[in-house]
Parts: C-alpha cells; sequence; structure tokens
C-alpha cells in the first residue's frame, strides 16, 4: 500500500481469506510426466471426484486432479474400469478441467496450456468438464494459445490413450502459482503487440462489470459510479465488450487500475506487473488476488464497499454469486482521494433500488429452496433473516 502513504484514515480496508498466508510462489522448472495406456475420465456424480487421468492399473494420477487450496477432488483408490472403455491410438496432452465461467477459464483451464509448447509433436489437448461442457471459450482458446492444427476436445465418457502427457498446473487457485507460467503467460500478449512500443496512460483505468447479466455476482451502484468516472475522464470499459487482445493491451497501457473483485482483474497475469491496483468488494479479499498481487509485484489495496444508509441493517449472505448493492458516492470519494482525480460523488438511483430488491429476494429465494432440498439447515440465510432483510429492501425504495 505504499500509494496509500498520508492518506486512507477514513478508508475501511478489507480482512483477507483463510488462504491468502497459505498461498505460494514457486520458481521451479514446471514438469510434465508422460503416462502410457492412461485413461482420461470425466468427473463422477456429485463432488468429491472431479476425474483426471488414470494409470493403466487404474492407479490415480495426483498431478491430473482438480486441486483449490488444501482440497483435492479425486479419488486416492485404484479405479476399475468393467464396463467397455473406448481406447485411441492417439498421443494427447491432458489440459485438465474445462470451465465456461471466465475467471476459472484463465485461472484453471488455461493452468496446463505452458506444456504445448514444451512437448514436440502435440496434435490434440484433452479437457474434463469442470462446470459445464459448452465450451464458448474454445475459440479464444485456439485464437490466442494454440496452433491451429492442434485438436481440442472435451471428453463426456472415459477414453483410454496410447500415450497421455500430463503437466502440472502453473497455478493452483487459493495455493500456489508458478513464476515461470507468468512468463509463459507474458509471451502471449507479444503475439498481438509489442508491449514496449505501446503508449502509456497516466490516467487510471476502470475495468467495469456493470454490463454483465443477473447470472454474475452484480454489484447495484456500479453503474452510477461507472457514469461519474466516465464523467471525471476516467478511462471506463466494459472487457466483456472487446477481443481479449484489446483487453491485454489496455492492460499494457495503464499502470493505476481500478475494479470490483472479478474475472476481468485476472488479466494483469498477462503483463509486466509493477500495477497499481484498488479491488473493491465488502467480502474477505480471495486470496487469488494476493497470490498474483505478490508475484507480480503489485502495490495493491482492497477497500471494502459500505451499503448506502438505509441499508445499514440488511445483511448479505457472503456468497459468491449473491447480488449486494453499495454507497457509490463513498466509494467514488475514496478512489478520489487515492487518485487524486476529482469525482462528483454520485447517488443510488431508485432504479438500482429497486432491481436489487428483486435481483436479491429472487435469487435467495432460490437458495433457501435449495438449501431445503438438500437438506442444509445451517445456511447463512434462515427464513426469519430473509423476512427481516425483505423488509429492509421494501422501505429503501
Amino acid at each position: 500500500m505504499q500509494f496509500l502513504d498520508g492518506i486512507g484514515d477514513n478508508m475501511e480496508f478489507r480482512k483477507f481469506d483463510d488462504n491468502a498466508d497459505s498461498a505460494t510462489i514457486s520458481n521451479k522448472k514446471l514438469t510434465y510426466e508422460v503416462f502410457d495406456g492412461a485413461y482420461i475420465v470425466p468427473k463422477s456424480k456429485g463432488n468429491k471426484n472431479k476425474g483426471g487421468v488414470y494409470r493403466a492399473d487404474g492407479s490415480p494420477v495426483e498431478k491430473s486432479a482438480l486441486a483449490r487450496g488444501k482440497f483435492l477432488y479425486q479419488s486416492p483408490g485404484k479405479r476399475k474400469f468393467n464396463n467397455p472403455v473406448e481406447i485411441r491410438d492417439e498421443s494427447v496432452v491432458f489440459a485438465g478441467h474445462y470451465f465456461d465461467h471466465f475467471g476459472h477459464f484463465l485461472l484453471e483451464s488455461l493452468a496446463r496450456i505452458w506444456a504445448i509448447s514444451s512437448e514436440e509433436n502435440v496434435s490434440k489437448i484433452i479437457y474434463i468438464p469442470g462446470e459445464g461442457v459448452a465450451g464458448k471459450f474454445l475459440p479464444l482458446l485456439r485464437e490466442i494459445f494454440l496452433d491451429a492444427s492442434i485438436e481440442v476436445e472435451i471428453l463426456t465418457s472415459p477414453v483410454r490413450y496410447r500415450k497421455v502427457v500430463v503437466p502440472e498446473p502453473g497455478i493452483i487457485i487459493k495455493k500456489s502459482i508458478n513464476s515461470n507460467y507468468q512468463k509463459y503467460l507474458r509471451k502471449i500478449s507479444e503475439k498481438f503487440f509489442d508491449p514496449k512500443s505501446l503508449e502509456k496512460y497516466k490516467e487510471p483505468l476502470y475495468l467495469s462489470r456493470a454490463g454483465l447479466g443477473q447470472k454474475q455476482r452484480l454489484a447495484y451502484g456500479e453503474r452510477e459510479l461507472e457514469a461519474a468516472l466516465q464523467e471525471a475522464h476516467i478511462r471506463t470499459v466494459r472487457p466483456e465488450k472487446l477481443k481479449f487482445s484489446d483487453q491485454l493491451k489496455l492492460i499494457h497501457q495503464h499502470d493505476l487500475i481500478l475494479g470490483f473483485e472479478g474475472s476481468q482483474m485476472h488479466n494483469v497475469l498477462f503483463s509486466d506487473g509493477g500495477k497499481k491496483i484498488l479491488y473493491f468488494d465488502y467480502r474477505p479479499v480471495n486470496s487469488n488476488y494476493v497470490m498474483i498481487d505478490k508475484l507480480m509485484g503489485n502495490d495493491s489495496v482492497y477497500l471494502s464497499t459500505e451499503p448506502p444508509a438505509e441499508y445499514r441493517k440488511f445483511v448479505p449472505g457472503g456468497l459468491t454469486s449473491e447480488p449486494f448493492i453499495f454507497d457509490p458516492g463513498k466509494l467514488s470519494s475514496d478512489i478520489q482521494e487515492i487518485t487524486g482525480v476529482r469525482i462528483s460523488p454520485p447517488v443510488i438511483t431508485k432504479t438500482s433500488r429497486v432491481e436489487f430488491a428483486a435481483h436479491w429476494s429472487s435469487w435467495m429465494c432460490n437458495k433457501l429452496i435449495s438449501w431445503r432440498v438438500k437438506g442444509i439447515k445451517n445456511g447463512p440465510m434462515d427464513a426469519d433473516l430473509f423476512s427481516k432483510n425483505m423488509r429492509v429492501l421494501t422501505s429503501a425504495i
């Protein structure tokens, strides 16, 4: 927080999540293993075994498992393949788990792609489903990371291959990241432009989430904040509207970056680092951002948002996909104090208050029903608290 020296007395900063202190950075050379006659197996029912690679004798290859923090989603015992399994006379690279969520695609689905440049004669890479199998980011994968001749497939049933290459992941979310993997990502930018020749801009860059749909974790008040930042001549973009290569170019051109915690902030991995970054949210800081900022040498501040005055008695569940509401005037004041850019403080509109009430109540009703169906008795939101929150939402409109 070097660029907060002498200021920030009236700001609220967030605590870190439980994994922040244990996350590590490695400078070791990334490695891969090769297995003859190995099986690639998609996830089984339930959440404990999300599949991976199994040796010819049915024993799991631990390096292939989906890992997150201290959790490894793969059963340790040998697997028996009683039903006929398709056999292919192919040599493939196991690319891990494919996610249709952009943040998890960037951090997890790309984590093994570095091996394509290390292993010769690669003609095919194999994914297994993480969440969803639609593959909407596969065109991006082919455009940026892969030779046009390399085939990509998402398996939905077990297959045995002549040879399977299993690279270690360059990043394990909430646990570790490898500096050599970041260097590989950095070179991706050079496929599209020379970072050293780009024009640099002194003004801040705001990466907005205001244009995302309701399936994303929306922050109500961001449209008002976005308009105020634009009026103050802070460069404001909605990254999902840009080509990925243009997103990377913006990250290289600006040294001061602002935004709510979200997938758009992970693009800093493709830069030279040394950025000044302001992250906004009300929840504890996700350790992925702490880990990445430490590796990249970023000078980062994790500001806490505050709800508007009429929502002070509202109690959010604090869940990953939960919509929330914040005071854009207070946040703009904090941004002004940090950046030195004069910003006219915006006020949360009635439209945002109405939309938030409708979105949160619908979202939480679905959660309450889901918890009851699954037999979860101690969710973060019981019926009594839900009723109290609804009274706050109604009175705020």
